[in-house]
C-alpha cells in the first residue's frame, strides 16, 4: 500500500496566499463605519460589496477583489495593471450612468474576470510583440 503525502503544508501555503490577497483587497475597499451613504445600498446589504477607495462607482466584496487579484496573477497579468482594469470598469459604469441605466445590478466581478481580463491580456501580448519587433 502506498502512503499518501500530507496535504497540510500545501493547504497552509494556499491559505497564507489567500490571506495576503484578502489583506490587499481590504486595503483597497472602503471600511464600513455605519455613517456612509453606500452602507444603505442593496449592493452592500445583500452581498457585502463596498466601493473601492479610488473608484467609488466600483462595488466589490473583499473576497471578490481577492479572487480577481489571484486570477490576474495566475494569468500573468502584473498586479500593477489592476488600476488599468479599474479604469476600464469605471469608464463603463460612467457610460451606464450617462445613459440613465442602473449600475446597482451590474456585477463588476464578472466584468473583471471576463472581458476586462481578456482586454488586459491582449494589451500585454501586443506590448510584448512590439518589444520583440523594436529589438529587431
Amino acid at each position: 500500500m502506498t502512503e499518501r503525502a500530507n496535504p497540510a503544508p500545501i493547504l497552509a501555503a494556499i491559505a497564507s496566499k489567500q490571506k495576503n490577497y484578502l489583506a490587499i483587497a481590504e486595503r483597497h475597499l472602503e471600511a464600513a463605519d455605519g455613517k456612509s451613504a453606500w452602507e444603505n445600498t442593496n449592493q452592500y446589504m445583500t452581498a457585502g460589496r463596498r466601493p473601492t477607495k479610488k473608484f467609488p462607482r466600483i462595488f466589490l466584496s473583499a473576497h471578490e477583489l481577492a479572487h480577481v487579484l489571484e486570477d490576474y496573477e495566475q494569468a500573468g497579468i502584473p498586479l500593477e495593471r489592476i488600476k488599468s482594469a479599474m479604469i476600464l470598469v469605471d469608464a463603463k459604469l460612467a457610460s451606464y450612468e450617462i445613459s440613465s441605466k442602473s449600475t446597482a445590478s451590474v456585477c463588476v466581478f464578472a466584468w473583471l474576470v471576463s472581458w476586462v481580463k481578456h482586454q488586459l491580456l491582449e494589451t500585454l501580448i501586443k506590448e510584448k510583440r512590439l518589444q520583440r519587433v523594436s529589438k529587431w
